[in-house]
């Protein structure tokens, strides 16, 4: 769906376009982006979460604004759900983005927030979860509102200008030590394209699954991947053999506009101990450099945490960079009444509900730590 509305500030117009829409990748050829914010990327989170995909753009004179939204029905809560959606950015670092000019606007960035805000609202939502670009982030720090709550972890990120001889040495010993061995080994590091190592890429990916008791969220069906390739020729693998032929590690790499994201891999179990994967990132790190890019993004720990993943990372680059998520209460008396409805249903207060720290809190799941 397409809309053009006219914003109470009269030089501010707004609307929501649908992923079909020529305007959609139109204004992103005008703006820094990455895949995340593409309409097909946006279409495969939408079908795998049972959504509708839009994009939500703002403009004023030479100001841009844009992210991508999926608008999904409330859980009906024994009727109380019944008639309202909520809004949710897709999986990743979905957004959003500004022009050069809307990035130095604050008031600008502020209306169009509230621009976002009152079409969701129109559209039924009652209330909305954004998940930032640690590398493309518009909005300012200080987010007014009683209604909008925030949190920051950190992600890490490579530059990629750096000399090749800069990227090694800001390598921590212990991973030189283990690209060195896995060297030695006769490891070999190859990047594929997206149908050539998909075959590899999936049971090593569910195999570390398995491992490592990933969230739920982290699990994505053959549906999810075979959407994907409508992106092919943004999508790259990483692979790491061994002597033998066999495949040791994987990562899926997302390419665009300068960016290189590592967006979802692992190492075969059998090889855990030589730890391919050091070897598999330093290779991703030169081959991205070479191809001009800008920075290879390595993201953070699982749930934002500091911990082993964070740490692993870090060895890579001490460059770090702020990811958020925003969430934001749309309509009080909607997210009050299912809040109480699903705090009910698992014999909890609304209150105690609330301290398990999910958004929006009528998603809690039963025993559930994630945040989203």
């Amino acid at each position: 769906m397409t809309a053009a509305v006219v914003d109470a500030r009269p030089s501010l117009d707004w609307g929501f376009l649908a992923p079909g829409d020529p305007a959609w990748p139109d204004l992103l050829g005008r703006l820094p982006h990455d895949l995340y914010q593409l309409p097909d990327y946006v279409a495969v989170e939408a079908r795998r979460i049972g959504a509708e995909a839009m994009g939500f753009w703002a403009r004023a004179r030479d100001r841009a604004f844009f992210v991508p939204i999926l608008l999904r029905h409330c859980p009906p809560l024994g009727g109380s759900g019944l008639g309202h959606m909520d809004a949710v950015s897709p999986y990743g670092y979905p957004g959003p983005v500004a022009s050069p000019a809307g990035r130095a606007d604050p008031a600008f960035l502020g209306a169009s927030l509230a621009a976002l805000r009152a079409g969701l609202r129109g559209l039924g939502a009652c209330s909305l979860f954004l998940r930032t670009h640690p590398l493309l982030d518009p909005l300012p720090a200080y987010l007014p509102g009683p209604d909008i709550t925030q949190s920051t972890s950190p992600t890490v990120a490579v530059d990629l200008t750096l000399p090749t001889e800069k990227l090694w040495s800001g390598t921590r010993r212990g991973h030189q030590s283990t690209i060195n061995k896995c060297q030695r080994l006769g490891q070999v590091a190859t990047i594929v394209a997206y149908a050539e190592g998909l075959p590899h890429l999936l049971p090593i990916y569910a195999a570390t699954l398995a491992r490592t008791a990933a969230d739920q969220q982290y699990h994505f069906d053959t549906t999810y991947f075979e959407g994907l390739g409508r992106l092919a020729a943004n999508l790259h693998i990483a692979l790491v053999r061994v002597e033998s032929g066999e495949v040791a590690a994987a990562c899926l790499l997302f390419e665009c506009d300068g960016i290189v994201q590592a967006h979802l891999g692992g190492t075969d179990s059998q090889f855990i101990r030589q730890s391919p994967f050091s070897l598999l990132l330093h290779h991703v790190r030169l081959w991205a450099k070479a191809r001009g890019n800008r920075v290879l993004h390595l993201g953070g720990g699982v749930g934002g945490g500091d911990d082993a993943v964070m740490r692993f990372k870090t060895g890579f680059s001490s460059l770090t960079q702020s990811y958020r998520t925003i969430r934001a209460v749309l309509d009080a008396r909607a997210c009050a009444a299912l809040t109480a409805a699903r705090a009910a249903e698992l014999g909890m207060t609304p209150a105690e509900l609330a301290l398990q720290g999910f958004f929006p809190a009528y998603r809690t799941a039963a025993g559930s730590s994630d945040r989203r």
